[in-house]
C-alpha cells in the first residue's frame, strides 16, 4: 500500500524538474499506434490510503523544514557571494556572454555540453527538438541554458545536496540577479532523493514541440539504469546512432491530438536546430554517461544525509528506507555494482571532453587513478567513484562519512557482498589508490 502511494507522490512531486538531467539503448523499431488516452476520473482512495498519503506529505514537509535554515556552502553559492562582493564580474551583455563567463568562473568545460529537448522543467514550454536546452557540468556544479530563456545553475552542498539558482535580467548588461529557495526546491526535494535536495535525469521521447509522452520514472538516475531505457529526449554525438536507439527520437502524433502517438522518427544533432545557438556542437556520449553517474551519486548521498537524523518513520509508519540501507545502497553504487554493460564495441567519446575530465586526475604511487577510463565494457578501469575527491564529500559531516568509509572498507576487504562483483586484484588496487590519494581516509585502511 505504502509502495503504491510512494510512487504516486514520486510522480506528483517530481513531475516538473529544474535541470532535466539521461537514456540510451539498442536500435528501436517504429512503434505501432498508441492508444494512450487521458484518464477522466481517478479511483476513490480508501481511508487507509488517504491516511498514508497524509503521513507521506507530513513526512515530506518535516524533512524539508529541517534544512530550511541551513546556509549552503556549495560552489554555486560561493560564486554568487563573490559576484555580490565585486570579487568576480560576470559578462551580462547577452545570454551567450553570460554563459561563457559563468562557465569560466565555475571552471566548467564547454566540452561537457549536453543537449536535451524534452519539454520538462520550469522552462519546458521553450524547450523542444528545435530549441534544445544545453547543460554543462564538472564534478561539483551544473549549468543549464535555454536559448531565448533563462540561465540556471545548481551546486552541491555537503549537508543538504543540490542547491539550485536561476539567473534573472539576462542580457541587461547589469549584474544579473538570481532566485532559488522554495521555487526551485519544491521540485528538487522530491521522492527521487528521499526528499533531500537532488537531481533529475528523465528519459522520455517527446513530440516535435517538446510535449512529454511519458518515460522513465524519477528516481532511476544512475549508471545502473538499463542502456535501452536511457537518453530519450536527448541528442547524443560521438556514438553510433544505431546503438543508442532512444537518443534523437521524436514522437509523431495523430493530428492535433498530441497524446495519440502514431510512430517515431529519428533526428540527428543539428538537424532541427541551429548549432550556433550553443557554445559547442557536441552532446558527447562520454559526457552523458559520466553525467548520469554523477547525478545518481548525488541523489544517493542526499538520501544518506537526510536519513542520518531521521529513521524514515512518521507516527510509527515506515515511509522510507533506514539510514543503514541508504548507506548500503550508496556504497554499492560507489563501487559500480550492477553497472550497465557498455555495447560490445565499447564507446569512443570526444577527446577534448576526456582531456578536460582528466585535468584533476589524482594518481596513486602506482600511477593508477580513479578517473582512468575503460570504455570497453564499463566506464572506469578501477570501479570506485572519483566523486570521493569532491568538496561536498570532503566537507560531509564526519560521523556520516565515517559510517560510509566503514561500509566501503568492509566491501573492499571481502567482508561484504556488495563488493563481490570485484576481483581480489581490483579490490587491492582500489584500496591502494584510496590510501594514496584520499587525505581523510581512516587510519585502519592504511594498516590493512
Amino acid at each position: 500500500m505504502i509502495g503504491r502511494n510512494y510512487l504516486f507522490f514520486s510522480v506528483a512531486l517530481g513531475a516538473i524538474g529544474w535541470l532535466s538531467l539521461c537514456s540510451f539503448g539498442q536500435s528501436v523499431a517504429p512503434t505501432p499506434k498508441s492508444t494512450v488516452t487521458t484518464p477522466t476520473t481517478r479511483p476513490e482512495l480508501t481511508p487507509e490510503q488517504k491516511r498514508s498519503n497524509e503521513l507521506y506529505v507530513a513526512f515530506y514537509k518535516r524533512r524539508r523544514q529541517g534544512f530550511s535554515t541551513h546556509s549552503p556552502s556549495d560552489n554555486a553559492s560561493r560564486l554568487l557571494a563573490k559576484v555580490s562582493s565585486g570579487e568576480v564580474t560576470l559578462d551580462n551583455r547577452d545570454q551567450r556572454s553570460l554563459t561563457k563567463s559563468l562557465l569560466a568562473a565555475l571552471d566548467v568545460p564547454v566540452s561537457s555540453q549536453l543537449l536535451v529537448y524534452s519539454g520538462t522543467a520550469s522552462q519546458g514550454t521553450k524547450v523542444n527538438p528545435k530549441n534544445p536546452r544545453a547543460l554543462y557540468f564538472n564534478d561539483e556544479v551544473y549549468v543549464g541554458v535555454v536559448p531565448g530563456g533563462l540561465v540556471e545553475m545548481i551546486g552541491v552542498d555537503a549537508n543538504i545536496g543540490g542547491v539550485p539558482y536561476t539567473f534573472r535580467q539576462v542580457g541587461t548588461g547589469s549584474v544579473p540577479s538570481t532566485t532559488g529557495g522554495e521555487d526551485c526546491i519544491r521540485c528538487h526535494s522530491g521522492a527521487q532523493s528521499g526528499f533531500a535536495q537532488g537531481f533529475f535525469g528523465r528519459s522520455l521521447v517527446p513530440t516535435e514541440d517538446g510535449f512529454i509522452q511519458g518515460g522513465e520514472a524519477v528516481g532511476t538516475e544512475g549508471h545502473n539504469r538499463p542502456l535501452g531505457r536511457r537518453f530519450g529526449g536527448w541528442f547524443v554525438t560521438s556514438a553510433r546512432p544505431d546503438v543508442f536507439g532512444k537518443a534523437g527520437l521524436v514522437a509523431e502524433t495523430e493530428g492535433t491530438n498530441r497524446r495519440r502517438v502514431t510512430g517515431y522518427k529519428m533526428t540527428r544533432p543539428g538537424q532541427l536546430y541551429d548549432a550556433k545557438l550553443h557554445l559547442a556542437e557536441s552532446s558527447d556520449i562520454l559526457a552523458h554517461l559520466l553525467h548520469e553517474h554523477q547525478i545518481g551519486f548525488h541523489n544517493r548521498v542526499a538520501r544518506v544525509l537526510m536519513s542520518a537524523d531521521d529513521d524514515g518513520c512518521q507516527e510509527g509508519v515506515r515511509l522510507s528506507p533506514t539510514h543503514a540501507q541508504d548507506i548500503t545502497n550508496l556504497v554499492a553504487y560507489m563501487l559500480f555494482q550492477d553497472e550497465a554493460t557498455l555495447p560490445a564495441e565499447g564507446i569512443v567519446g570526444d577527446p577534448k571532453f576526456a582531456e578536460d575530465f582528466s585535468r584533476n586526475r589524482r594518481p596513486a604511487k602506482s600511477g593508477a587513478a580513479l578517473k582512468d577510463l575503460d570504455l570497453h565494457t564499463r566506464l572506469l578501469k578501477h570501479r570506485c567513484t572519483y566523486m570521493i575527491y569532491t568538496r561536498p564529500w570532503m566537507e560531509m559531516p564526519a560521523k556520516v562519512k565515517g559510517e560510509i568509509y566503514a561500509k566501503l572498507r568492509s566491501a573492499l576487504m571481502g567482508k561484504d557482498y556488495i563488493g563481490s562483483h570485484l576481483s581480489d586484484s581490483e579490490k587491492r588496487e582500489i584500496v591502494q589508490i584510496l590510501s594514496d590519494t584520499v587525505p581523510d581516509l581512516p587510519a585502519d585502511w592504511k594498516s590493512s
